[in-house]
């Protein structure tokens, strides 16, 4: 599986068991961003979170499980949803390849899902998920009802204009977009 892994691109830098680090097409000056919010996550755990061992976390929106392992890390049992079918695959070909056994993955739609098809979990991690829907009020509304303690919640925020360029994960990435939030 390792090498599997190491053949393909891949949106995230992950260090692998054998000290190598996945290839990415990404520019190294966006790189940072995913290891600002690793780092962000890492505060807040430590900070608001304490020992986290016996607890549980929900990844929503998982892509390719950068921060579900990171949150393996520090809880004792992690569960991702992803929706995208590659994204879901990459999780778990990523999983088999580092060795992770306290997550697991589940593919799911959260613009459908209720707190009916997931199950509660002391934190959950909603990042950079709420610019891609189209009903983020929903997704907002689950992760409150499923949260036992924490919600951690990063999303690109702009001034309040109707119409205009949005940033989408970096300031060289941005669409068009007409309204507001």
């Amino acid at each position: 599986m390792l090498d599997e892994v190491k053949k393909r691109i891949w949106f995230y830098e992950f260090e692998l068991p054998d000290g190598s680090i996945t290839q990415t097409n990404i520019p190294a000056d966006v790189l940072r961003i995913h290891t600002s919010r690793r780092d962000k996550l890492r505060r807040v755990i430590a900070e608001r979170v304490g020992d986290a061992s016996n607890l549980t976390a929900l990844d929503f929106a998982s892509h390719e499980g950068y921060f579900s392992f990171e949150l393996a890390r520090h809880f004792g049992q992690v569960h991702g949803v992803e929706y995208r079918d590659e994204s879901f695959a990459a999780c778990l070909a990523m999983q088999a390849a580092l060795g992770v056994s306290n997550v697991t993955f589940t593919q799911g739609d959260l613009t459908k899902l209720t707190t009916n098809d997931i199950a509660p979990a002391d934190l959950v991690l909603v990042y950079g998920l709420l610019y891609h829907l189209e009903n983020p009020i929903h997704v907002l509304r689950l992760a409150s009802q499923l949260s036992k303690k924490h919600i951690l919640i990063e999303t690109q925020i702009f001034p309040y204009d109707i119409a205009g360029k949005l940033e989408e994960g970096h300031y060289i990435w941005q669409r068009e977009v007409s309204g507001v939030f």
